[in-house]
């Protein structure tokens, strides 16, 4: 009877690793700056990676793919963080500078918001397969291994302009996340 039991129970456990999904694929559509922007400006605000992990738990970002409808061609640095944080004004009609050391966000913002990482998406990089079209470009970002976690299961992506390039439209920009979950 025990052994039964065991068995079953065992069982359980092998169907439950199986049927979860190990990864996951998170689709996200920034607002960007549809204007001029220069290196080093906020390109889009902190935006919600929503389900990123589990709440309380741990992905592995593994994977951006990112489609360039604008076919702009431009580095991108991506910053990770668990909570949205509070970054200067941006978007619409000006852009602003975002400062690593020494911007307008004092040390408790900066720790409120938890960074989690920061990926330099390069278009042009070893670890970036490119596929450039007539109109568009979709650049694949492989390797990344950066673990995110989350109270919520929610983390946040801002990008940073690496070059002066005008965007013209609010949604030239769209993100695919891969996460694996980590167990």
């Amino acid at each position: 009877m025990d052994r039964t039991r065991d068995l079953a129970q065992g069982l359980s456990r092998i169907e439950n690793q199986v049927a979860k999904p190990k990864y996951k694929t998170i689709r996200v559509i920034p607002t960007i700056a549809a204007v001029e922007v220069e290196d080093g400006e906020v390109l889009f605000a902190p935006t919600e990676i929503p389900k990123a992990c589990l709440p309380n738990g741990v992905s592995i970002l593994k994977q951006i793919k990112v489609f360039d409808l604008a076919d702009i061609k431009v580095d991108i640095d991506l910053i990770f963080t668990e909570t949205a944080p509070t970054v200067e004004a941006l978007t619409g009609v000006t852009a602003a500078k975002f400062n690593v050391v020494g911007g307008n966000s004092s040390d408790a913002i900066v720790q409120a918001a938890n960074p989690l990482g920061a990926v330099i998406l390069d278009v042009n990089g070893s670890n970036t397969t490119a596929f450039d079209y007539t109109d568009n470009a979709v650049y694949i970002q492989n390797s990344v291994d950066m673990f995110v976690t989350s109270k919520t299961g929610s983390v946040h992506v801002m990008g940073v302009a690496t070059a002066t390039k005008t965007y013209a439209a609010a949604t030239n920009l769209i993100f695919d996340f891969i996460f694996e979950e980590a167990r």
